[in-house]
């Protein structure tokens, strides 16, 4: 019987879908050029540090010339919060959060991404404030999934342990990290993740909407 504590979500992609509109953002990039972002580039990178693979540098030696890495990573930041200038959480997640709290559950956020990004979308998205503890790779020395860094420490934050712990995850570098950090790990894949492998995983469900905290939390203690 496990005893579940605390639960221990990824951001971009679970919370909010942030890697379709980054993507759309690029591929407008591209086609400001004349050249096309193949889908099936893009989608490898989702969530993983480990990928070498540089878009800036991509884009020039499809273009043949050199580009303006500032310039072009500045306007394709601004074409993307522009896109998620209306955005809502994903479905079921605020269902999740208020549930857990009520239930006296610890929640938690554990992002590859940088702090300024993530804190900035939870507040916006008025979501800030019912987390206990935000871990981000700034806070854990630049380590970004499949590192586990973030999420021990997410742990070690809400005063819990991981094997009382559930991690929500949208990719498979972020199972790999949660599973790495000793967590039971839910995959919960988005639109653009979909299609990847999540055998790494504990249990995967289609959407947080399929099946309510309460459920999952039973579901989980009798594993």
């Amino acid at each position: 019987m496990k005893h579940i504590k605390a639960i221990v979500f990824d951001f971009d992609g679970l919370i909010l879908d942030t890697e379709t509109t980054d993507y759309k953002a690029w591929q407008a990039m591209y086609r400001a050029y004349g050249v096309e972002l193949p889908l099936s580039m893009w989608l490898p990178i989702i969530g993983d540090a480990t990928q070498d693979f540089s878009i800036d540098q991509h884009l020039a030696e499809l273009v043949g010339k050199p580009i303006n890495r500032v310039e072009l990573r500045k306007r394709q930041r601004a074409l993307h919060l522009e896109m998620l200038k209306d955005a809502v959480p994903m479905p079921g997640v605020e269902d999740y959060i208020h549930t857990a709290k009520r239930l006296g559950i610890r929640i938690g956020v554990a992002s590859g991404s940088r702090r300024s990004w993530v804190v900035d979308r939870l507040n916006r998205l008025g979501l800030a404030d019912h987390f206990e503890t935000v871990v981000c790779r700034d806070d854990v020395g630049g380590k970004a999934k499949p590192d586990p860094a973030a999420y021990l420490a997410a742990v070690e934050h809400l005063g819990t342990r991981a094997d009382q712990s559930i991690a929500l995850e949208d990719s498979p570098p972020g199972v790999k990290a949660a599973k790495s950090a000793g967590l039971f790990c839910v995959a919960v894949p988005g639109p653009m993740t979909k299609n990847h492998s999540f055998h790494e995983a504990d249990m995967q469900l289609d959407s947080l909407a399929d099946i309510p905290v309460q459920e999952l939390l039973e579901s989980i203690s009798k594993a």
